[in-house]
C-alpha cells in the first residue's frame, strides 16, 4: 500500500529550509541566550574625567594604597606584581601608611603566597621581610596568625616550588617572631571548637612533617607508635629546605641557650635537685652585691649545707612505661628514618676526598645533625643515670641515638682526609660538624647508667642479650675514644687541614659549643687526665682579652669548684695533691691568675671580676680547702696587680686604681681573705694594698672599706 500523506508531511516538517522575508533578518535559534546587560554607570577609577583630590597619599597610577591592595586580589599576574611595587614605594615615601594598613596588607600578602606564579611569591616574600624588619615583635606577632595559616596551607600545595617558597616564609617568621611560631608545640592540638589558643607550634610541626611525608604526630602520640612514611619522593632541594626549617624551628624552642641565659646548664645533671644547682650558679654570676665582711668570716651552716640539697627526689617524678603523650615524645622516633636516609644519600658525596661534593648535600648533612643534636639533647640530658629510674622511653632513644652514631662516625673527623685547600667557609662548616657529632657522643656518657647498676644488670641478663649489650658498648666506647682524641687535638691546636698546615685556632662561639662535650669527657668512668690537662693548655694559648679566655676561664674555675658542693653528685673531681701541688697542671693555673689580672688592666672589667670572685672563693675556704697549700705563694703574686716598685721609674700603681669602685672593693675583699691567715707573709701584699689606695684617682669609699678592714 503507498505511504501515508500524513508520514510525507511530517517529514517534510523536519528537514525543510526556512525560507527568509526580506527585511525581517536571521531568527534567534529557539535555545539562544540572552546576553544583554544594562547599568545606570559603570565605574572606571583609571579613565576618570573627573580629576578629584585623594585625601590619601597615591602612586605614580594615582592609585591608594587600599585600591592597589584591592588590585592584589587581581587575576592577571602582571597587574598583582605591579601592585606590589607602587605598594613598596608608597611605604618607602610615607612609612606611616604601614601602621594604618597592616592588617589589610599582611592580609593580601598572605594570599600570595600560595600564587601560581614564581616571581610574584618571590616579590611577595621580599615585601614581608621589609614589613618584618620595620615592625617590631610585638606588632608582627599579633598581625601573624592569618598569615601563618596560609603559609602552613602553601606546605601542603602539589607544586613543590610553592612549598619551598613556603619554607622561605616560616623560616623569616621564624627569625622575627620565634616565640610566636615555636608557642604550644609540644601540645597536642584540641578538640575542635575549643576556645583556648594553645599557639600555633602543633600546627607548624604537623604541617613540617606532612612536608617530610611523616605520619601526623598527634595520631602517632596516641597511639604510641613510631612507623614513618617514606620521604623518597622528595627532590634533595625539598628535603634540604624542609630540614632547614626543621633544624631552625627545634633550635628555637629546644635549645637551652635560647629559652634561658644559662651557659652552664649542662651541669644542672650533675646536681641532687635543681635549687642546688641554681645556688651554685649564682655564686659566678658577676657584677653580684658584695658580701658583708662578717658573712664571709663565719658562714653559716645553712649556707654551706642547704637544706634543700639534702631532700630526696620525688617518687612522684620516676616514670613508668607509658605511650608518648606529647609532640615532644613521639619526634625522635617519627623522624630517626628520615634523618638517617637523608644522611646516608648526601654522605658519599658530602665527604668525598676530591672537589667533588656540592654544596647542598653538604648543607643536608648539617642540617640532619643539627636537627638530631636539639631533639636527642633535649630528650636525654635531663635523664637519671640509674638504670633503675631509666623509663622504656629513654632507652629506645638512646638505642636510636647509637644507631644514628654509628652511621655517621664512619666518617669522623669530618673533612680530615681532604687532599686540597677548602674555602675558610667550608672549613668552618666541618668544624661545626665535628663539634655537634663530639656533643650527640657525650650525651650517651650523660645519659650512661652508674657502674653499680650497670654490673648488676649485666649479671641478671641472658647471654645472648649480653653479648649483643656488649657490643654496643664496645662501639660506644671506641667513639669515645675518638671523640676524646679529636677534642685534646683541638684544645692544643694540632687540627691540621689543608687549608690550615699549622693547626687551627678554636674560636669563642666553637669553645661554647664544645662545653657539653668537655664536662662529659671529664665525666666519663676512667677519665683520662690529659682532657683536663688539654683544657687547662687551651687557657693559656689564649689571649688574655679575649671572648675565648674569658669563657675558658668560666668553665675551669666551676669545674674546680664544683666538687666543694655538698649537692655535687658526678665523678669529676680536682684531688687535693693536685690542687696543693703548685708544679701540677692545676696549681700552675690558679698561680698564673694574677698576671692574667695584670694582663687585663681595666680594659676587661668582667673577666677581672670573674678572677678576683674565684680567687675569693678559693681563699675563704680556708685551712680546710684543697687550694690552702699554695696561697704562700699566690701571695707574692699579686702584689703587682696593686703597687709596683720599678728599679728606674720608681713607685707604680697597679691595674687596681683604674678599675672601677665596685671591682676594687672586692679586690679589697680578696685581699682580706688572704690575709685572714698568712701572718707576716702578707705584709708585701698588704703594703701594696695600701699604697694602691693613695691614688688619686681612688674615690673615698673604697679606702673607708679597707680601714673597716683593718
Amino acid at each position: 500500500m503507498p505511504k501515508s500523506t500524513k508520514h510525507k508531511k511530517a517529514r517534510v516538517a523536519d528537514f525543510a529550509k526556512a525560507k527568509l522575508k526580506l527585511g525581517k533578518g536571521k531568527q534567534i535559534a529557539a535555545n539562544a541566550t540572552n546576553t544583554s546587560f544594562s547599568a545606570k554607570s559603570i565605574a572606571l577609577p583609571n579613565q576618570s574625567l573627573a580629576d578629584l583630590p585623594k585625601s590619601e597619599p597615591t602612586s605614580r597610577r594615582n592609585l591608594t594604597i587600599t585600591e592597589l591592595l584591592v588590585q592584589c586580589r587581581h587575576y592577571s599576574v602582571p597587574v598583582k606584581k605591579e601592585a606590589l611595587t607602587e605598594i613598596g614605594t608608597l611605604l618607602d615615601s610615607y612609612p606611616h601608611l604601614l601602621e594604618l594598613h597592616l592588617l589589610p596588607l599582611v592580609g593580601a600578602l598572605s594570599h600570595l603566597i600560595s600564587d601560581p606564579s614564581p616571581s610574584l611569591r618571590t616579590a611577595a616574600r621580599k615585601m614581608l621581610e621589609k614589613l618584618c624588619e620595620e615592625l617590631d615583635e610585638d606588632k608582627l606577632a599579633a598581625a601573624s596568625k592569618g598569615l601563618v595559616l596560609f603559609t602552613l596551607a602553601a606546605l601542603s600545595s602539589l607544586d613543590e616550588g610553592t612549598r619551598i617558597d613556603a619554607l622561605k616564609v616560616l623560616d623569616l617568621l621564624l627569625e622575627y617572631i620565634p616565640e610566636e611560631i615555636v608557642r604550644g608545640w609540644e601540645e597536642l592540638s584540641g578538640p575542635e571548637g575549643e576556645l583556648v589558643d594553645r599557639g600555633v607550634g602543633a600546627k607548624v610541626v604537623e604541617a613540617l612533617l606532612g612536608v617530610l611525608r611523616v605520619r601526623n604526630v598527634a595520631l602517632s602520640a596516641a597511639q604510641g607508635s613510631f612507623t614513618s612514611a617514606s620521604s623518597g619522593d622528595l627532590s634533595p632541594a625539598a628535603r634540604l629546605a624542609i630540614l632547614r626549617t626543621l633544624s631552625t624551628f627545634f633550635t628555637v624552642a629546644l635549645s637551652p641557650s635560647a629559652s634561658t641565659s644559662d651557659s652552664a646548664w649542662y651541669l644542672s645533671s650533675s646536681f641532687l635537685t635543681p635549687r642546688a644547682y641554681a645556688s651554685f650558679r649564682q655564686s659566678f654570676v658577676p657584677n653580684l652585691p658584695l658580701t658583708p665582711l662578717h658573712a664571709l668570716a663565719t658562714p653559716s651552716a645553712t649556707d654551706l649545707f642547704p637544706l634543700a640539697s639534702l631532700a630526696l627526689p620525688s617518687l612522684s617524678s620516676t616514670s613508668t612505661n607509658a605511650p608518648p603523650q606529647t609532640t615532644r615524645d613521639a619526634l625522635l622516633p617519627l623522624l630517626h628514618p628520615t634523618l638517617l636516609a637523608s644522611f646516608l644519600d648526601a654522605a658519599p658525596t658530602a665527604f668525598s676526598p676530591t672537589p667533588s661534593s656540592s654544596a647542598q648535600e653538604m648543607d643536608t648533612i648539617v642540617a640532619v645533625l643539627d636537627v638530631a643534636k636539639s631533639l636527642y639533647w633535649s630528650s636525654l640530658s635531663g635523664s637519671v643515670k640509674d638504670e633503675d629510674g631509666k623509663d622504656g622511653k629513654e632507652k629506645d632513644e638512646r638505642k636510636l641515638l647509637v644507631a644514628l652514631l654509628g652511621h655517621v662516625g664512619a666518617y669522623f673527623p669530618f673533612g680530615a682526609d681532604a687532599v686540597e685547600a677548602r674555602t675558610v667557609e667550608a672549613e668552618e662548616q666541618l668544624l661545626d660538624l665535628n663539634l655537634v657529632f663530639a656533643s650527640l657522643v657525650s650525651l650517651l656518657i650523660l645519659s650512661s647508667s652508674s657502674g653499680s647498676s650497670d654490673e648488676t644488670r649485666k649479671r641478671s641478663m641472658k647471654a645472648k642479650k649480653r653479648e649483643k649489650q656488649l657490643a654496643t658498648e664496645g662501639k660506644i666506647n671506641k667513639m669515645i675514644e675518638v671523640v676524646a682524641s679529636w677534642v685534646g687535638e683541638a684544645l692544643r691546636g694540632e687540627l691540621t687541614t689543608a687549608s690550615y698546615p699549622m693547626g687551627m685556632t678554636l674560636s669563642a662561639e666553637a669553645y661554647s659549643a664544645l662545653e657539653p662535650t668537655l664536662w662529659a669527657l671529664l665525666n666519663q668512668p676512667d677519665a683520662p687526665p690529659e682532657i683536663f690537662d688539654a683544657i687547662l693548655t687551651h687557657f693559656g694559648r689564649c689571649s688574655s682579652g679575649s671572648e675565648a679566655k674569658r669563657l675558658s676561664f668560666g668553665f675551669i674555675s666551676r669545674a674546680v669548684l664544683v666538687g666543694s658542693d655538698p649537692a655535687y653528685l658526678d665523678r669529676f673531681t680536682v684531688s687535693p695533691e693536685a690542687a696543693g701541688d703548685p708544679e701540677s697542671p692545676v696549681g700552675k693555673w690558679v698561680l698564673s691568675l694574677p698576671k692574667l689580672l695584670w694582663e687585663l688592666g681595666a680594659k676587661h672589667p668582667e673577666t677581672t671580676e670573674m678572677v678576683l670572685q674565684f680567687l675569693q672563693k678559693i681563699a675563704l675556704q680556708g685551712p680546710k680547702g684543697f687550694f690552702y697549700p699554695i696561697i704562700p705563694t699566690l701571695l707574692p703574686t699579686l702584689v703587682p696587680f696593686f703597687h709596683l716598685q720599678h728599679p728606674k721609674r720608681g713607685s707604680i700603681a697597679g691595674p687596681f686604681a683604674k678599675l672601677d669602685p665596685k671591682i676594687q672593693k672586692r679586690a679589697l675583699n680578696l685581699v682580706w681573705a688572704l690575709l685572714r691567715d698568712a701572718g707576716d707573709g702578707g705584709a708585701k701584699l698588704r703594703d701594696a694594698a695600701g699604697k694602691a689606695l693613695e691614688s688619686k684617682e681612688v674615690k673615698e669609699e673604697v679606702r673607708e672599706q679597707w680601714k673597716m678592714m683593718l
